[in-house]
């Protein structure tokens, strides 16, 4: 495999994937990531991390999670692409494993939420009952700005299948919500995937 094939996502699907015709939009989101999505990376990666707002003006506790602009830039045009709506219009995952390896290219932390959203669609398309699927579908499929992230929650790195045998967080009623003491892996809601401490 010469090193000019290793340099381009859609070269190494071609020479990989002989058989499967690759679909026209994931030549232009290709182009998006060499013209613009590149450089708002890089940006993003030196500026752009995302920080903690704990109060409002007012002095409310929020605990909000800001992103930069261009970082919700780039994440939506993913959405907007279809890497996950394409999957439900064309009744096949292999599109969304197209445009995920794509992203992953350029920016493989970007591939994070796009994956929780389609791990929210589809299993909610599958195994949700109607009034559900009727709720969130339309909004996890839009194809404009509106779009929704799915989200996870996952619990200790010992959780495994019985979660009641190896939970290590506490988790206390405080006068505002809860407390959580100990290590959760994770909750996340978009953004990038990882792993935090909560005390």
């Amino acid at each position: 495999m010469s090193f000019e094939t290793l340099q381009s996502p859609l070269r190494f699907l071609q020479s990989t994937l002989s058989d499967v015709r690759l679909p026209g939009w994931l030549q232009q989101y290709q182009a998006w990531w060499e013209n613009e999505g590149q450089a708002i990376s890089d940006a993003t990666d030196r500026a752009g991390t995302p920080w903690l707002r704990m109060f409002d003006r007012s002095g409310v506790r929020v605990d909000e999670i800001l992103y930069s602009p261009e970082y919700w830039r780039m994440l939506r045009h993913g959405y907007q692409t279809g890497l996950v709506w394409h999957v439900f219009e064309e009744s096949a995952i292999l599109p969304a494993g197209l445009g995920i390896y794509v992203t992953s290219f350029y920016d493989p932390g970007l591939a994070c939420p796009y994956t929780v959203s389609l791990a929210t669609a589809v299993p909610l398309s599958k195994y949700g009952n109607a009034d559900l699927q009727q709720l969130w579908l339309p909004r996890l499929l839009e194809k404009d700005e509106a779009v929704w992230q799915g989200a996870t929650w996952m619990t200790e790195v010992k959780g495994g299948s019985d979660l009641g045998a190896n939970v290590e967080t506490v988790a206390q009623r405080v006068q505002n919500g809860w407390l959580l003491t100990g290590d959760k892996y994770f909750a996340y809601r978009g953004g990038t995937c990882g792993r935090g401490s909560a005390t």
